[in-house]
């Protein structure tokens, strides 16, 4: 019984760590739509740094993945995008049409993840406690930007 809850738990894990990264990598693309056609060359300039952060958060994740202790012979990682099919809110599914879309993905989603991120600062996995660890402070950059525009 124990192998199985364990492998539960590892299921769930994976299942985790690739939504936040793939969340990430989709939120990049999002953000990086926006960089050249912000309203002003502030939002341009912010747009292209938060998208150089998620994407670098989502580039942190996708390792994790390789490194589990999985039972089964591993798969290739195919990294998001390599893949067709990404998870992430079904808000980004398409590009966001205008700033205050941009505005409205980061003043709601990103909170949520942050709350997520600052649980996983517990977890028994410890590379992902320790990625997972330096996220919030990064995210604080993300809420003060999208606070100013609301």
């Amino acid at each position: 019984m124990t192998d199985v809850a364990d492998g539960r738990a590892l299921s769930a894990l994976v299942n985790l760590i690739l939504v936040l990264a793939d969340y990430e990598s989709v939120s990049s693309r999002r953000l990086s739509q926006w960089a050249p056609d912000g309203p002003s060359l502030e939002s341009e300039v912010a747009a292209a740094a938060l998208c150089q952060e998620e994407l670098g958060h989502a580039r942190a994740r996708y390792p994790l993945l390789e490194e589990m202790p999985l039972t089964e012979a591993p798969v290739p990682l195919q990294r998001g995008d390599e893949r067709t099919r990404m998870y992430a809110v079904s808000f980004l599914e398409d590009s966001l049409p205008t700033w205050p879309h941009v505005v409205a993905a980061m003043s709601l989603i990103d909170p949520a993840l942050t709350v997520m991120f600052n649980a996983l600062r517990e977890c028994r996995f410890e590379d992902l406690r320790r990625r997972a660890a330096r996220i919030p402070g990064e995210e604080e950059f993300h809420r003060k930007y999208a606070d100013g525009r609301v």
